[in-house]
């Protein structure tokens, strides 16, 4: 008996948890599900998604972040969203969580990023999504491999708008 209300005790610390973290989603949301542009939403929401430690709660961060704007995306990139993606992704792969793999992997597309973003080696997530092209899920092949793609054309670009000095680190990060 002592050990049915223990675990009930835990379960409800677990519910209690997740229903704290919604609560503080659903504050910085606008009315379409996305992050709301106001203020310093991006930097709480950054700071609040570092304490996702289930794959549902960083499930609902991704869902923010699919539908938020361009704009909002550019902030959270700046913020260091890549970087945590890319801890997800990694976490995620290491769990075989294939499904998971997938969302990240569409919610890491749909980025506004920049190849200075993309050669930031300390976050490694250009190397992750380069191995995950190997991946023997299709799917999470597949995808990984779209986005290699999409990087490369990123990276062609920023060199000839630029000019050869700017970018020409991108290219050798994303040659496999």
């Amino acid at each position: 008996m002592a050990q049915s209300s223990q675990a009930s005790a835990g379960a409800t610390s677990v519910d209690d948890g997740a229903a704290r973290f919604d609560a503080v989603m659903a504050d910085l949301l606008d009315p379409a599900g996305g992050l709301s542009a106001s203020g310093g939403n991006a930097k709480s929401f950054i700071e609040h998604a570092r304490t996702a430690t289930n794959m549902d709660d960083r499930m609902l961060v991704v869902q923010v972040v699919r539908h938020s704007g361009v704009g909002v995306l550019r902030t959270l990139v700046s913020q260091g969203l890549l970087a945590l993606l890319g801890a997800w992704i990694e976490d995620a792969n290491v769990a075989g969580q294939v499904k998971a793999l997938k969302t990240l992997l569409k919610a890491v597309h749909l980025m506004p990023v920049t190849v200075d973003a993309l050669t930031n080696k300390s976050d490694g997530l250009g190397k992750r999504i380069i191995k995950l092209g190997k991946h023997p899920d299709h799917e999470v092949a597949a995808h990984a491999k779209q986005i290699k793609i999409a990087w490369r054309g990123l990276a062609a670009v920023e060199t000839s708008e630029s000019g050869v000095g700017k970018a020409t680190a991108g290219p050798s990060l994303l040659k496999c």
